[in-house]
């Protein structure tokens, strides 16, 4: 009896991987840079604190040429929000420190949670701002549980959640889908 349970079990622990994993994933990993500095979204590790910083840094080309730290995947939720999940190993997924509802608040990596959880407010809304020519989007990051967006300031400094605004250019992020081989995805899709 415990034999015809194992294969069953087995199966179930391969979907939970699925739904947090890169591979399992919907989605393209992309680039996202500031639309004022033209940074990307980086991921810093510190070693000495064992802490994932999201950090600014000059985005590395083409995407995939170990660039890692530097690519990420919208994750759909069921309730419409999405997970931000990192390209760096371990299914780690971008969120607001201690959860945090104030302004300045640090943005950092940790464990993705499980489907239907949201530890760390890691849960965001994706809102279009404008369409670039190649049909990616420049966007904004806004936090599900704070509804603050995830906002830059320069290269190497640890990125903050601040009150949303779309004219701020360094809370707008512009998706890298030209360097990610996908030079006309975002567009073709929406002709249907």
């Amino acid at each position: 009896m415990r034999i015809r349970f194992a294969p069953i079990f087995v199966g179930i622990l391969a979907l939970v991987a699925l739904s947090v994993s890169p591979a399992g994933a919907a989605g393209w990993w992309l680039q996202y840079s500031d639309t004022s500095t033209r940074l990307c979204l980086d991921a810093d590790y510190h070693a000495n604190t064992a802490y994932w910083a999201v950090t600014e840094a000059a985005c590395k080309t083409p995407v995939g040429s170990g660039a890692a730290d530097q690519v990420y995947q919208l994750v759909p939720q069921s309730n419409g929000n999405v997970w931000i999940l990192s390209g760096v190993a371990g299914n780690l997924c971008v969120g607001v420190a201690s959860g945090s509802p104030n302004d300045g608040a640090a943005i950092f990596l940790t464990g993705c949670p499980a489907p239907g959880t949201n530890w760390f407010a890691q849960e965001w809304q994706v809102s279009n701002v404008s369409e670039n020519p190649n049909g990616s989007f420049n966007v904004l990051f806004r936090n599900a549980t704070s509804q603050k967006c995830i906002t830059g300031t320069g290269s190497g400094v640890q990125l903050f959640q601040q009150t949303c605004d779309s004219a701020n250019p360094h809370q707008v992020w512009r998706q890298h889908l030209k360097e990610s081989g996908c030079t006309r995805c975002v567009a073709a899709a929406r002709r249907g």
